[in-house]
Order: structure tokens, then sequence, then C-alpha cells
């Protein structure tokens, strides 16, 4: 059905909502229809479980991106929405049937992908305060104890401060949530330059003991040269789809860390790349899918834990919240 309706807006080039509407639903149900309904179940959970962190920290709010926020109010009605808009544009370009599919399918793939990431992504991080609930665990920033899951308005030219800080039976661990973000867009890093922390390939979470207000190493220290932040005290990287480990990426800045020898690389060499570059006292996997015994024994081998098959069940993931604790001691 959605091919006709295509074919009738191809030919009018006008934008009616209503017929636009009407495209967008057809086309969704029947491509991504099953799809959606197995999303949907997963935002149902995500959002409640947010509502048990909130309780368990008591906060007024978490702060998702603008993108996820829009993505867990209703997932249907943000692809729609994006549907409409990129079919318009498309449709104005005069491409055939199959050129459009190609293109739309593409789109709304990655919107998928890129937010169920995050939510994914989020979830672990905030499953460590839901694992430590009976303990004496709190936020001590920001005051007004919102949970920030979102970058916007932490950074500056010189200053990377975390999303927030939780105490935990009397110890203080910071939080960044993908914090090595582009703090300066002037340029492009030249593959002969050294590598700057615009260009920094992004671990996911990255945590440290004690209240660090900002991880860019001061220009005082000996070691400032040489260190790209602070080092953490944890790395966390997450997946979630299926077969991640076989998966490439394309990465300028481990293209500038091997001059320019690797464009697209493995997901399990920029797990080494966070790990010899970040240097952090522990580093963990976490993947809600489950990952073969080879990948836990090669990353084992660098020191790197595995936790797997989680799907979104907090207490499968109780062993970052323990290491905290054993920390702790």
């Amino acid at each position: 059905m959605w091919e006709s309706i295509y074919e009738d807006l191809r030919a009018s080039k006008i934008f009616d909502e209503d017929k636009y509407m009407e495209f967008a639903k057809s086309y969704i149900k029947e491509v991504f229809g099953d799809e959606i309904e197995i999303i949907r179940k997963h935002v149902y959970v995500y959002n409640d479980f947010c509502e048990d962190i909130k309780t368990i920290l008591n906060s007024p709010y978490i702060i998702h991106s603008k993108q996820l926020s829009s993505f867990l109010e209703d997932p249907l009605n943000h692809i729609i929405n994006l549907f409409v808009s990129k079919s318009y544009e498309l449709i104005l370009k005069d491409l055939d049937l199959e050129n459009f599919n190609s293109i739309i399918n593409l789109t709304i793939k990655k919107c998928l992908e890129s937010n169920l990431k995050l939510m994914f992504q989020n979830f672990v991080v905030l499953s460590i305060p839901y694992n430590l609930h009976s303990h004496e665990i709190k936020i001590i920033y920001p005051r007004n104890k919102w949970i920030i899951l979102s970058r916007k308005g932490f950074q500056g030219n010189n200053s990377l401060s975390p999303n927030y800080v939780l105490e935990i039976d009397g110890e203080r661990f910071s939080f960044f949530v993908e914090a090595p973000r582009p703090i300066e867009r002037i340029k492009k890093v030249r593959r002969s330059s050294k590598l700057s922390l615009n260009a920094a390939p992004r671990p996911d979470i990255m945590i440290y003991h004690r209240w660090v207000r900002n991880i860019l190493p001061s220009k005082s220290s000996s070691n400032s040269r040489n260190m790209l932040v602070k080092r953490p005290f944890m790395i966390i990287e997450c997946k979630e789809v299926d077969g991640w480990w076989k998966k490439f990426r394309f990465s300028k800045g481990i293209m500038t860390l091997t001059n320019g020898n690797l464009e697209n690389v493995k997901a399990l060499d920029v797990i080494d790349v966070y790990l010899s570059l970040y240097k952090p006292k522990k580093m963990f996997v976490v993947s809600k899918v489950k990952v073969p015994r080879g990948v836990k024994y090669r990353l084992s081998l660098r020191g790197i834990e595995t936790i797997d098959d989680t799907g979104f069940n907090p207490f499968k993931i109780s062993e970052l919240s323990n290491y905290l604790l054993d920390f702790i001691g």
C-alpha cells in the first residue's frame, strides 16, 4: 500500500500532512511493525526502571538528550515524525521507489540503533545505584539532585565536569557519560598531528574515585603532555547489538592514533584502544546479548571483564556495584 501512496506523493510534490502521516504509518507498520512493538516494550521497562532510580536517589528528574527524550516518550511517534520529514525531502528529489526505500529504511534503522544504544548505555550506568539501594547512597552533585545523562552544558574549552557525583557509604564517585566529546570544532585533526580531545575515541562510561570536578589534566601536571584526560577509576563499554564483536566502525581518533593505517576498525580493537589510551584501573564490557567464550577470553587476556546476556535485568549487572563496594572495603 505504501508504494502507491509514494507514487501519488511523488507526482504531486505537494506537502499534504495527512497524506504524509498516512504514508508514514503504512510504511512503518509494514517494514518495522514487529520491531517497533518489541522496542515499545523495552521503552516501557526502561521508563519504569527510571522511576525506581529517582525514588532510590531521591531525584526529581532524569535528564536525557532531546532526541532520546522524544524517543522514550513515544518511539512510534518519534519514528513517524522522522519519516515524514525525511520522506518529503527525498520526494522533492524525485527518487524512484527503490532508491527511496533504500534511503528511508537506512535512516530509520540508524535512528533506532542510536536511541537503543543510548537507552541501554543509560540503563547500565543507572543499574549501579539500583543495585546499591540498601546502602547509604545519594547524589551530592549537582545540588538539585538531577540525574543528568546528557553532556549538554557540562563542558567548555578548559573543563570536563561530571554528569553527577554519587556518595556511596561515605565514598564519592564521579560519573562521566560519553565525556571526551568534541570541545572545539574549529579544524580537522591532521594525521601527522598529536591526538587532541576533539578527535578522541569516546568510552561510554567513565567513573572516577572521589569528586573530580574536571578530568582535563592541569597544565602544571608533570604528566599532562602524555594525558588526554585524568586516569579513570573504571571504564564501562556497553554493547546491545547481537554480533557486535564482528562489527566495524569508522573513527577519526583511531585513524589519528594509527597514523592513518586504520579507518574502519573492529569493535574489539576499539575496546583495546580505550584501555591503552585511558589506562583505567578496571574495565568492563557489558553486553545485552550473549557473547562467545572466545571473545570473552580474548578480552580477559587484557584484563577486561565481560558481563553478558544481561537483557534489561539490572541484577545481572550487579558486579559493577559490587566492584565499587569491594574498593570501598
